[in-house]
């Protein structure tokens, strides 16, 4: 079980206050999104209960090792599938592509700088999408920082693309 410590400030119509409802040392669920911001990891709480029974602390303990699992799944699944097709020349020869990766159906771009960023996000399983570091190292020998800045720029403004935990992380819309 992992336990942390938090600072709690809660906004109500502009004032800042701390939660009343939860003592110090006592357990709480804590509903919200995990955000990177200059290295930092922090959450954006949304709502914060008090834990009251052993089975809720159980069924928690359960979720974790659930997610576990199925984190060690998506990766083993997204590692075959990077193994079956091959990331590099094959995507920035020069061709146009298509690419079938979900309920959008085929995405051709006339650009293939594009296009092979856009088969780099749509490969990536993680819930958090794959980083702009990433992309740019498979892809480095072919596409320069400048290129795909372009390219993530001109995929996140047609809606093909968004970001996740943070400005440099991707998914695709059709994931």
């Amino acid at each position: 079980m992992h336990t942390h410590f938090l600072t709690i400030f809660i906004l109500q119509d502009g004032q800042e206050n701390t939660n009343d409802n939860i003592s110090e040392d006592s357990r709480c669920r804590v509903i919200g999104t995990v955000r990177n911001s200059q290295g930092k990891k922090h959450v954006m709480a949304f709502k914060l209960t008090p834990v009251t029974s052993q089975e809720e602390i159980k069924g928690h303990a359960l979720e974790i090792e659930y997610a576990k699992l199925k984190i060690r799944q998506l990766k083993d699944k997204e590692n075959s599938a990077i193994g079956m097709h091959t990331l590099s020349n094959s995507l920035v020869s020069g061709n146009n592509f298509s690419s079938g990766s979900g309920g959008g159906g085929n995405s051709t771009f006339s650009n293939p700088k594009h296009e092979a960023v856009f088969k780099m996000i749509a490969g990536c399983m993680r819930e958090e999408g794959i980083s702009k570091e990433e992309i740019q190292t498979s892809l480095k020998s072919r596409i320069g920082p400048g290129d795909l800045n372009d390219a993530l720029y001109f995929l996140s403004g047609e809606g093909h693309i968004y970001s996740t935990i943070d400005e440099d992380h991707f998914k695709t819309t059709d994931s």
